[in-house]
């Protein structure tokens, strides 16, 4: 589903190996070939050891015309990597969403304050804050000439709401964790991106009844926007179904994926989030805050 990216990292040694020569040992002292392409028997071995600090969530964010991913220019210039397409800031993944669809599953929402150094000086990540730090130093801040919010330290401060999703590899029967975050232009498609989804009803034993968060599949896609001061590409989400239950193999992850959200296990690095430092790339960026969520 996805269009992979990176380049075959597989020894030439390896590849040319016969599949019969490459033998392993099963858990029960049988021999299987690589033919069987089976490793269950092993599965999850060698990641005993990792903790939430060492798994760091990718974030799938959106290519500008000056994200350094487009721009030949940059060192992290991708091959094929046009604005509009999805990036994942972990695997380097890119999705075409227009040739290819992509499908996400929702898991957990939260709000945070973002505090950046100011892009032309520098950029980078200086701290982030709770609703309620956020909101008072927003008291403080003063609105610039590009519309950004400076606080009292010279550094941005942006409003940034968080989805927690599951990229829903349909094809593959698995799906992998990222994070989508929306500033500026885009926290009005935040706030209704979440109404959406806490409008959805199903039809029970007792009668309709509201589904968790991670039953639905969304298809993300992204759509030209612009303002008086420039264009830039935004978010759209078209709901596209739910999963088959509560046994399906992605519910359960993602249900999982929940749980370590709201036990507070998994948390957003903004330090390692792209495109991110000194603010949004979209030209004029505003904040829409008439639907109160």
């Amino acid at each position: 589903m996805t269009e992979e990216v990176k380049t075959s990292t597989i020894p030439a040694a390896a590849k040319n190996m016969s599949e019969e020569s490459a033998i392993v040992p099963k858990p029960n002292g049988a021999m299987t070939t690589a033919t069987d392409n089976d490793f269950s028997g092993f599965a999850g071995d060698g990641f005993e050891g990792a903790t939430k600090d060492d798994l760091a969530i990718p974030f799938l964010t959106i290519l500008q015309s000056n994200s350094p991913q487009v721009k030949r220019s940059e060192g992290e210039y991708i091959e094929g990597a046009a604005e509009g397409m999805l990036f994942n800031s972990v695997t380097k993944e890119l999705y075409d969403p227009v040739k290819t669809p992509l499908f996400i599953v929702p898991c957990a929402y939260d709000r945070y304050f973002v505090e950046w150094r100011l892009r032309e000086q520098g950029g980078g990540f200086k701290g982030q804050h709770s609703v309620e730090e956020g909101e008072e130093l927003l008291t403080k801040a003063t609105r610039d000439d590009k519309n950004r919010d400076i606080i009292p330290s010279g550094n941005q401060l942006n409003d940034t709401r968080t989805f927690y999703v599951m990229i829903y590899k349909e094809a593959e029967g698995y799906a992998t964790p990222a994070l989508i975050t929306m500033t500026s232009t885009q926290i009005k498609k935040a706030k209704q991106w979440y109404m959406q989804q806490n409008m959805l009803r199903l039809k029970g034993p007792s009668g309709p009844y509201r589904p968790p968060m991670y039953a639905s599949k969304w298809r993300v896609t992204t759509v030209p926007e612009s303002n008086e001061k420039g264009s830039w590409m935004g978010w759209a989400f078209e709901h596209a179904g739910y999963l088959k239950g509560p046994q399906d193999p992605v519910f359960v992850e993602a249900q999982e994926f929940a749980k370590s959200v709201k036990s507070g296990a998994v948390k957003p690095d903004f330090e390692k989030a792209p495109d991110m430092a000194g603010g949004s790339t979209e030209p004029g960026a505003d904040n829409d805050d008439d639907i109160p969520y």
